[in-house]
């Protein structure tokens, strides 16, 4: 273990960043979100035909096929929509990384501006966003190995497990009476992803390990450290690993426990709802409540993720 980094200190002040400073999260957020959401909203009612989909699905349900042509998807040609909805998630993904450079660089270094409206897209959002695209990539490539290789090891193709799942959650959909069947190709796919997930989880937890400091060493340096946060976790592994657990588990925790608060709330906002009234709009605005506290949990969660690998590049980078 190492003494910089002790797992219970930097997951509770990871904790304790994102309750502390939630009003500061809230406002280096609700600027960003507001406008990638309208980009991103935007570029798919231009681009997409919602009717043809609906008329698709109604098709489908019919027992005909559905649109034969996958251009009819788009209102304008298919290259154009699709490079349209590309840059659109480019800006969306910009943006974010604006929130999280901002999060990442109060947390370790306690920058922070004041601003009510922080919409970010400099040179420290785009690099931001490249070094997350990165650890998304390389999450990505490794699920996709641990896949190949569980195929290896079961026998089971990937395409043929899928297409046993959907047939399983359609036979389950379309079951009224008693539980749908197992098939035996349904047995085989659950063999198959759990495989995968034994194979992907010890070397995902290694790279997530490694590269905890990457992303906020990009928002606050301005640059790529990939090669350096290597260098920086290097006798640090086990500890930052053992603080990602703790802070996993603490967020897992505080979910469930809001989880059964937000049941329990919508429960009497239902009850409330049937009597009419003032009862009903009592009820109305429990469930409002009740969607704030789900929503402020994310935002919670969101900070804390930020500021753990801030805490863990600003300890190290003392170094």
């Amino acid at each position: 273990m190492s003494d910089r980094i002790r797992a219970a200190q930097i997951a509770a002040e990871a904790l304790e960043f994102s309750a502390r400073r939630a009003l500061a999260v809230v406002r280096f957020a609700w600027a960003p979100i507001l406008v990638s959401s309208l980009i991103l909203g935007g570029a798919f009612g231009v681009t997409v035909n919602f009717e043809a989909l609906g008329a698709g699905a109604l098709m489908g349900a019919g027992g005909d096929d559905g649109p034969q042509d996958g251009a009819s998807v788009f209102r304008f040609a298919a290259p154009l929509a699709i490079a349209l909805l590309a840059a659109a998630s480019a800006a969306y993904g910009i943006l974010l990384g604006g929130v999280i450079a901002n999060i990442a660089r109060l947390a370790a270094t306690g920058e922070d501006e004041g601003r009510v409206i922080n919409v970010r897209i400099d040179d420290v959002a785009r690099r931001t966003f490249a070094a997350t695209l990165m650890v998304g990539a390389a999450n990505f490539v490794l699920w996709v190995a641990a896949l190949a290789l569980a195929q290896g090891v079961t026998g089971v193709s990937a395409p043929g497990a899928a297409r046993d799942l959907l047939a399983l959650i359609a036979d389950a959909d379309a079951s009224t009476g008693g539980a749908a069947e197992i098939e035996p190709g349904a047995l085989a796919a659950f063999g198959l992803l759990g495989a995968s997930v034994v194979l992907y989880l010890p070397v995902y937890a290694y790279v997530a390990t490694r590269l905890a400091p990457f992303v906020a060493g990009a928002a606050v340096e301005n640059r790529l450290i990939l090669r350096r946060s290597f260098a920086m976790t290097r006798g640090h592994a086990w500890s930052i690993f053992a603080g990602f657990a703790l802070l996993g588990a603490a967020l897992l925790l505080m979910g469930l426990v809001i989880s059964i608060g937000v049941g329990v709330v919508e429960a009497v906002a239902a009850l409330l709802a049937s009597f009419g009234g003032a009862l009903a709009a009592a009820g109305g605005l429990l469930s409002v409540i009740a969607a704030l506290s789900q929503a402020a949990f994310q935002f919670v969660a969101f900070a804390a993720q930020t500021a753990f690998g801030a805490i863990v590049y600003r300890r190290l980078a003392a170094e």
